[in-house]
């Protein structure tokens, strides 16, 4: 379990940017006799060898025996959300997490250290610091966190099992497979784990993170990099003190990537509206982030695959409830899905009271049930929705800046066609209020769109472009409206709402 002959090894073979391409569940993983799985539950000592024998018969390939580990430990081990915060750890070895079905981190490395043991792959638990669920931006005294590295192809990778398995929301232990944290690049990895002793970050010495460095730097999953996202410079620490509004920039790879930020409230976790905006130049991106008072806030950055049907793991219990219900029953009445199709719905949500919210019963092997929900989801207007935190970090005023003000607009309010588009931005106003009664001059540089409008008092009134900066300009002055927005076309037939403004 606590095996350290790394020591020596680690400078032995070349670093390499790897991660499993797979994301599903492997099928072997449920491919056991219920026989094998009750006999292993009840004696892992045992029977253990058997299990795993089973898992890897007919694979050659090392990294495809992990992955087989990895899922169906994933598949039948759950957080031991209980003993976590009653802060008493109990038994974490191998044996009594198999006849508990349930584990902490310790017993989830524990258990695949064994497993990859009984496989003749050669492993270590790697014990350290995590930015998990309850970090507060600095490291307890004792680790926290335990994962795994194994061996594979030459090569020592870095897995997670505990945070594949699922994740904990509120009190809750929330099934949800993923194989984001297995063979994760070392580099990407660092910014959410930090091995105890410098050796198990298996990088180059140059690149080594010391305890200050973790800590200062925000926390980074997976995702963040699957995605093509990438710090810069100018990126945000974890925790950051601000002066007035501040600028963060990152390089993307893919611009079929939507993204959109916000600030959330430390103190009761709510969004603040028109706090940030995000401005695009191809590989380039600049989110702006500012804070309304001198409370402390956390800084999120979201981001999603545009065009993919996704299916949405989570509902409040109030939008499941009053809407998602009777969209998708008025979907089986206008026969665009059938009484199979409703029914699996139905069936694949649970509700959490503790949490007031319902969520997916994660199954990816299920491709009769996933078609059947993706279907359903292809009907709503999911763009604007299931967005993933591919950064968070922390902001807070400076003691002589008060923020820019309680229930004011700092931004102008993004609408989606604006996260769509990848070279556009306002030049004027930059606030996302205007006074009534003033006069004001729009003015917006684009080269996704080759017309721009701007909507007063129900009045769509064309903005002309400027031969000499070529931006779309109008002015006016904003008399009887409550907000104006600025819409694009690219071919004077559909215009679109990319930002609107407050008149005040």
């Amino acid at each position: 379990m606590k095996n350290r002959i790394l020591f020596a090894l680690i400078f032995l073979f070349p670093l390499q940017i790897f991660a499993w391409k797979e994301k599903s569940l492997s099928p072997k993983a449920r491919d056991i006799p219920d026989s094998i799985t009750q006999a292993v539950m009840k004696r892992p000592k045992e029977k253990l060898s058997l299990l795993v024998s089973t898992l890897i018969s007919g694979i050659t390939d090392d990294e495809e025996k992990v992955k087989v580990l990895h899922d169906w430990i994933c598949d039948n081990i759950s957080f031991d959300t209980k003993m976590y915060f009653s802060g008493q750890t109990k038994k974490q070895d191998f044996v009594s997490v198999l006849k508990n079905k349930s584990a902490l981190s310790q017993g989830y490395s524990a258990l695949f250290y064994e497993m990859c043991k009984a496989a003749g792959i050669e492993s270590v638990v790697i014990h350290g610091y995590s930015k998990g669920f309850g970090y507060l931006g600095a490291l307890m005294s004792k680790t926290d966190h335990d994962w795994n590295a194994v061996k594979a192809g030459g090569v020592w990778k870095l897995v997670d099992v505990t945070w594949d398995a699922g994740r904990v929301d509120f009190k809750t232990w929330i099934k949800s497979y993923s194989s984001e944290w297995f063979f994760l690049a070392p580099e990407y990895f660092i910014y959410s784990h930090l091995p105890e002793k410098d050796e198990y970050q298996f990088l180059e010495k140059t690149q080594i993170r010391t305890r200050e460095q973790f800590v200062k730097e925000p926390f980074v999953p997976a995702r963040f990099f699957e995605l093509g996202l990438r710090l810069t410079e100018k990126s945000p620490d974890y925790k950051n003190k601000i002066s007035s509004s501040v600028k963060f920039d990152f390089s993307l790879t893919d611009c079929d990537i939507i993204l959109m930020a916000e600030i959330e409230s430390k103190k009761d976790g709510s969004y603040v509206p028109c706090a940030t905006w995000i401005t695009r130049s191809n590989e380039k991106v600049c989110a702006e982030y500012d804070v309304p008072d001198s409370e402390k806030y956390k800084g999120i950055l979201f981001a999603k695959k545009k065009g993919v049907s996704a299916i949405s793991k989570v509902f409040s219990a109030e939008e499941f409830e009053k809407e998602t219900v009777s969209e998708v029953k008025k979907l089986l009445s206008d026969k665009k899905i059938t009484q199979k199709e409703h029914d699996f719905f139905f069936s694949s949500y649970f509700k959490v009271d503790e949490n007031n919210r319902y969520y997916l019963n994660d199954d990816s092997l299920d491709n009769e049930r996933n078609d059947a929900l993706k279907k359903i989801f292809s009907f709503f207007d999911t763009d604007g929705t299931d967005f993933e935190p591919v950064i968070t970090f922390e902001l807070e005023a400076e003691e002589q800046y008060r923020g820019f003000g309680a229930k004011k607009a700092r931004y102008p309010l993004a609408h989606l066609s604006y996260s769509l588009s990848t070279n556009t931005s306002p030049v004027a106003p930059l606030s996302g209020s205007i006074k009534k009664g003033s006069k004001i001059k729009f003015s917006v540089k684009s080269s996704d769109y080759d017309k721009f409008a701007v909507k007063i008092s129900g009045n769509l009134l064309k903005m002309e472009k400027n031969s000499s900066t070529g931006f779309f300009e109008f002015e006016s002055t904003i008399e009887n409206s409550d907000s104006v927005t600025i819409f694009a076309s690219k071919d004077s037939n559909s215009y679109f709402g990319l930002w609107s403004y407050s008149v005040e």
